[in-house]
């Protein structure tokens, strides 16, 4: 016979919907992290310290993984962090198979972040306990000072640079000398100036690459040099490279102009100019250098360049 009343249904597995939980936290983890250590970054998008930047980025990845993998997935500390390191040992491995750099030195920022995570967590279940807590809060910042001292000059000239844009350089501080690239070149700060010494060399070209901060030129129609030439007169050649507009390799353009000694300011239309690049007409979203240099000089060139911007 059936029962006069209606049957409730059975309470819900809890513990199996409890594990189903924690198994989807670590899928989202796993697929996370491979996706951002395996999947191709664009090029320069955040300007000339992208590298450094993503460097830096493992080591907060790697530290979310451990607390993800201890506190939603329910590993042990030590299971946790094992496995960080171990993903972090085959990203290395695997990232020049998918055109991303295998570099060991970003091996050891992932496990310094996972080391950090994993005595941030040990000081936390210590906190009853005063020694104990203090000595794993120190281990866990000291084994972020390497990383955190390589990327802060880098990340602090990223915001300079965002700020100041459409100004590209004016050397208000030391950390603009780092965006210069140089060849039989070299780039100083000099009194609230760039100086910008091209030298004779083996070498047919001597030059000093900016690499803007900002990359995307769009909106802007001029590039201004501010500088002055010092010594004598010379033929100096400014040039713009950008990516070619889909996604690899690289195009450019330059004007050559003779100058006198003494002031000069420089005005280049990107809008004529980027139809005449080769191969292929500049993508001024993606613009990777601005440069200046000269032709066999048979005596060093000195430049004061006071300011490089946009203007509409």
């Amino acid at each position: 016979m059936g029962s006069r009343f209606p049957t409730r249904p059975h309470p819900p597995d809890e513990a199996g919907v409890h594990r189903r939980r924690q198994t989807v936290w670590v899928a989202l983890a796993a697929a996370t992290t491979a996706a951002l250590l395996l999947v191709e970054i664009p090029v320069q998008r955040l300007g000339p310290w992208q590298d450094h930047i993503l460097d830096f980025g493992h080591v907060p990845l790697f530290a979310v993984l451990v607390l993800v993998l201890r506190a939603a997935g329910g590993w042990s500390l030590r299971g946790a962090f094992a496995l960080a390191v171990a993903a972090a040992g085959a990203a290395e491995v695997v990232q020049p198979w998918v055109e991303r750099s295998g570099v060991w030195a970003d091996f050891l920022r992932s496990t310094a972040g996972a080391a950090a995570a994993a005595a941030g967590v040990r000081a936390w279940d210590a906190r009853r306990g005063r020694d104990g807590r203090l000595g794993y809060a120190v281990l866990a910042l000291g084994l972020l000072v390497w990383p955190v001292a390589e990327v802060a000059p880098y990340l602090a000239d990223t915001v300079d640079g965002r700020s100041a844009f459409p100004t590209l350089a004016d050397f208000r501080t030391e950390r603009e000398v780092r965006r210069w690239v140089c060849d039989q070149a070299a780039v100083t700060q000099d009194g609230g100036a760039g100086r910008v010494v091209l030298l004779p060399g083996p070498e047919p070209y001597s030059s000093a690459a900016l690499r803007p901060v900002v990359p995307d030129f769009r909106g802007h129609r001029w590039l201004c040099w501010a500088f002055r030439v010092r010594d004598r007169p010379l033929t100096l050649v400014v040039s713009v490279r950008s990516g070619a507009g889909r996604g690899v390799g690289t195009t450019h353009v330059q004007v050559e102009r003779p100058l006198r000694a003494g002031d000069h300011v420089l005005r280049l239309d990107l809008g004529d100019l980027a139809p005449q690049a080769r191969p292929a007409p500049l993508d001024l979203a993606d613009v990777r250098y601005v440069q200046v240099f000269v032709v066999r000089t048979p005596e060093p060139v000195t430049l004061h360049v006071s300011r490089v911007w946009l203007e509409p």
